[in-house]
């Protein structure tokens, strides 16, 4: 267990300012960075073998082998993206995070948290599809469903339903307090991935095609972990700080 102290002081009734969203969700990855990069490095590990089976021979080997790895993959997606949200909540709202504290009643969220998951992109990608501005409305009244399923270890009705609820009235702040917050860091993130992609890429050619296409997806892995600590905090802090709005512990 470890500590900091990333933990905002926002005026009841807003969310917090962008600049506090980014130092709070900043803070927070770097102080646990590497307990974020211990449940990570892991799924970077199975992408990149991934990658390699690509340079065997088809056959029937490789084939079983890309079916068990991508079962593999998937499976660990969803226990990574559980564990995330709970330290990333805990490191923005107490300071403190505890990986068996993260670990608990995995088994009773994996259900809801995919359920409220695939209904939240299901009604979202029909309303970007019709008209955009209700897909992003939807996009945002669920916005809040995936944590309460994680975190809250609410029902796949009630997590909708608080969801909703909780951003009552507040949309359009949430909606530019998280664009702004992860376009910023998006921004940056993509400069950076093009940098290292690019002086990857040539020390790797000047061995070979192979040796190259190899190191530049070990450079964007590993320029992606510590912002992907980040990307993970901004929403979960967001999300903090509705709930404190909405009197809920």
């Amino acid at each position: 267990m470890s500590t900091t102290q990333p933990v905002s002081s926002a005026p009841v009734g807003k969310l917090p300012k962008i600049g506090e969203i980014l130092t709070v969700s900043i803070e927070a990855a770097k102080k646990h960075f590497r307990v974020y990069a211990k449940v990570i490095l892991p799924y970077f590990g199975i992408m990149l073998l991934q990658m390699l089976l690509g340079y065997l021979p088809d056959n029937a080997i490789k084939f079983v082998l890309w079916i068990l790895i991508s079962l593999v993959s998937f499976a660990y997606a969803i226990w990574m993206g559980i564990i995330l949200t709970r330290l990333s909540y805990q490191a923005v709202t107490t300071g403190m995070v505890s990986m068996e504290k993260a670990k608990q009643d995995l088994q009773a969220v994996i259900w809801p948290m995919f359920a409220v998951g695939l209904i939240s992109a299901v009604a979202t990608f029909f309303g970007l599809f019709l008209f955009i501005v209700p897909g992003i409305v939807l996009a945002l009244m669920f916005f809040s469903a995936k944590f309460l399923a994680i975190i809250d270890q609410k029902n796949i009705g009630d997590s909708l339903r608080i969801s909703i609820q909780m951003v009552k009235g507040r949309k359009w702040d949430l909606f530019v307090k998280l664009f702004v917050s992860l376009f910023l860091v998006g921004v940056i993130y993509y400069l950076a991935v093009i940098i290292v992609g690019i002086i990857f890429g040539v020390i790797g050619s000047s061995v070979s095609t192979d040796v190259g296409g190899i190191l530049l997806v070990i450079g964007i892995l590993a320029i992606s972990l510590p912002f992907t600590t980040v990307l993970v905090n901004i929403p979960t802090m967001i999300f903090s700080h509705l709930k404190k709005l909405n009197g809920m512990n």
